[in-house]
């Protein structure tokens, strides 16, 4: 009797891990919604088995917490769909495609949500509203608005390793994207726009990776200009900024060059971050064998986001701390070192405080005239 209670009470325990292991079973959804609709938390997650078309006149909306699987499908929206979260419950929405239809009022409406692998599209249609959102992983673009029909708001959202925005504006409406971060786009651009009429205003965004192109004009001599200014660009030096930017001095078929002065020096205090500060990565490079004077190389140190802000070197005689020295900066140039080994020691610090330390070996042979080959020096 023993032994049966304890052969139930195993299996009761293999059935609960197994249970443990899968999810909950997916609603699975696709076709017309012709009629108001709430996808609740209670039925999450959903999966797209087809395209959901949101009919004129009619309302989606999907609840905070909700987990959204496309299978690359879309959810066309003729209607509107609100997709609203919370601080403390997010929606979750993958691998699906959000379109306005094309010469519909549809109208879009995205807070707190996490798109990965999606995408979301407007042409000759209502609008959109985003805000407080992540985008992550999209390849060509992550938002595209072609003639929208009422004023866009796109705010305070983290696009990371995702493509840009790109507004096309034909009519007189404003679209906003303000307070937005932009770090390793995967696209030849953060944003960029053609205005025929209208304004986009891209106002209070930090742009983060200056190793790539933030605003560029799309090529037509008839755009109007965007408004850009009051951006944080992670640098101060102009010159890295004009290689952020792809206008007229680019290319003589986009209509204006971009006016991006004045620039902030800090982000905008409304502008999200990335998040858990990444630390830099510090390189000194390798061990050399000098005379009295040596040329460091820290360039090859690197923020993964950010900037490193100081290079800040240590190079210590190990027999005679007299004998010791400093320096800062990239590519500093220290005189008269004394013979024997020093070791040195480069920390960089990045834009939000977070360190690094490398070392190298100098031998140094002092101050002589003999030829390099002919320096002897102990092994370490």
């Amino acid at each position: 009797m023993k032994l049966i209670k304890c052969k139930l009470s195993m299996v009761s325990v293999i059935l609960g891990i197994a249970l443990m292991a899968y999810p909950a079973m997916a609603t699975d959804v696709g076709g017309i919604i012709s009629s108001d609709t709430t996808w609740d938390l209670s039925d999450s997650p959903y999966t797209l088995i087809g395209d959901i078309q949101i009919q004129d006149g009619v309302t989606l909306n999907i609840e905070p917490g909700c987990f959204i699987y496309g299978n690359d499908f879309a959810i066309q929206v003729w209607g509107l769909l609100n997709v609203i979260g919370t601080s403390s419950s997010t929606i979750n929405i993958y691998n699906t495609q959000l379109i306005a239809a094309s010469d519909s009022n549809g109208m879009l409406n995205f807070q707190l949500v996490n798109l990965d692998s999606s995408i979301i599209a407007l042409s000759n249609s209502g609008g959109l509203n985003i805000s407080d959102s992540h985008i992550t992983n999209t390849p060509n673009f992550s938002i595209r608005l072609s003639d929208p029909r009422t004023n866009c708001n796109i705010e305070r959202n983290v696009f990371y390793d995702t493509g840009g925005i790109e507004v096309y504006v034909y009519r007189d409406v404003v679209t906003n994207i303000r307070n937005n971060v932009f770090f390793q786009q995967s696209t030849d651009f953060a944003v960029r726009s053609l205005i025929r009429d209208g304004e986009v205003r891209a106002e209070y965004n930090s742009f983060l990776s200056t190793d790539r192109i933030a605003l560029s004009v799309n090529t037509n001599q008839n755009n109007l200009p965007m408004i850009s200014i009051n951006n944080y660009w992670n640098t101060t030096d102009t010159s890295i900024i004009d290689s952020m930017i792809y206008d007229r001095i680019d290319d003589l078929e986009c209509s204006y060059y971009i006016d991006y002065l004045p620039i902030l020096t800090v982000p905008h205090p409304d502008t999200p971050t990335l998040g858990k500060n990444q630390s830099p990565t510090s390189d000194c490079g390798l061990d050399r064998v000098v005379f009295d004077e040596v040329t460091l190389d820290g360039s090859a140190s690197y923020d993964p986001d950010g900037t490193i802000v100081s290079y800040d070197w240590s190079l210590q005689h190990r027999t005679n701390p007299d004998n010791d020295k400093t320096a800062t900066g990239v590519n500093p140039t220290v005189i008269g070192l004394n013979n024997g080994f020093y070791d040195v020691w480069l920390t960089v610090t990045d834009d939000m405080g977070a360190t690094d330390t490398d070392s190298l070996l100098v031998a140094a042979a002092g101050s002589c005239f003999c030829t390099a080959d002919t320096i002897h020096v102990e092994s370490m």
